[in-house]
């Protein structure tokens, strides 16, 4: 499934991702409990989700990728022009780098992470 900036926003409803652990209910930080992993992969719904700040409200239509800085030309694409692009599926796992904060002494500020902010999925890239 393809998804708009807009639509993988509302993914993040907590409706959505019942049974994850909740963080902070805003911005939106959830974990998802490793007794429920029973695969590899850890499926869409299961995933967890890490917010500093309140979800982006985005539109498709005006969205645009921006590539500019320290390139030979700036380059700036529309959201259609980068599902356009060619692509290929790939395995990845991804931690957050608060993971296992709630563990330090002396506490650390922050979200205090248990070990629960890490899964395996696979994405078109």
């Amino acid at each position: 499934m393809t998804q708009t900036p807009q639509s993988a926003a509302q993914t993040t409803n907590t409706q959505q991702n019942a049974g994850l652990i909740i963080r902070e209910k805003e911005p939106e930080n959830l974990e998802f409990p490793f007794s429920t992993l029973d695969s590899f992969i850890t499926p869409n719904e299961k995933f967890f989700i890490r917010n500093h700040f309140a979800e982006a409200k985005l539109s498709a239509h005006s969205w645009r990728l921006t590539i500019s800085g320290a390139v030979n030309r700036t380059l700036s694409i529309s959201y259609d022009e980068l599902l356009s692009m060619p692509s290929r599926t790939i395995v990845a796992m991804l931690e957050c780098a608060g993971n296992s904060r709630v563990f330090l002494v002396p506490k650390e500020n922050g979200l205090q992470v248990a070990f629960h902010a890490l899964a395996n999925n696979s994405r078109d890239a």
